[in-house]
């Protein structure tokens, strides 16, 4: 029966995943257009691809909202299966494990916010390669009849 569980538990996830991501790119859309504010966004300069974090923001936001949701749930069923097997059979043990957690889970939140800026910087970097490799296919006769390719090259690998 695990491997029937498993896989449902992956289809419903991945489904809501799609429907919220459906959802929230309608609405987001609705309020883009609203206003002409994509216009006033590509007009300001400030915003690096905006089509790409559209893109990546939303389904990044949908996808880890509902692993993040289902994986709470589940440590938090077997929190409670695993506390009150552990306190019936050795409590002093569960103490011990509980201090050992909070430990654990105090270092990962300390390493985890150096993580935040490098994730950050890296989908810029990313992005930006994507946005050059693009401008690269739709001036590449331009390119060649001007003999550009060392200057193209240097602005891919910035």
């Amino acid at each position: 029966w695990a491997t029937p569980c498993f896989v449902f538990h992956q289809y419903f996830q991945a489904r809501l995943a799609v429907k919220w991501r459906e959802w929230m790119t309608s609405k987001f859309f609705d309020r883009y257009f609203h206003r002409r504010r994509y216009y006033e966004i590509q007009a300001a300069g400030n915003l690096d691809n905006p089509d790409q974090r559209i893109n990546d923001d939303i389904r990044n936001c949908t996808e880890h909202a509902v692993t993040t949701a289902t994986m709470v749930m589940g440590a938090a069923f077997d929190f409670t299966l695993f506390s009150t097997i552990l306190l019936s059979m050795y409590p002093p043990m569960f103490f011990v494990l509980a201090g050992v957690s909070a430990v654990g889970t105090r270092v990962s939140l300390w390493l985890g916010r150096h993580l935040i800026g490098l994730n950050s910087t890296q989908e810029r970097h990313e992005a930006d390669f994507r946005f050059a490799l693009v401008r690269l296919r739709e001036n590449a006769e331009s390119i060649a009849f001007y003999q550009g390719e060392q200057g193209e090259r240097e602005l891919l690998f910035q």
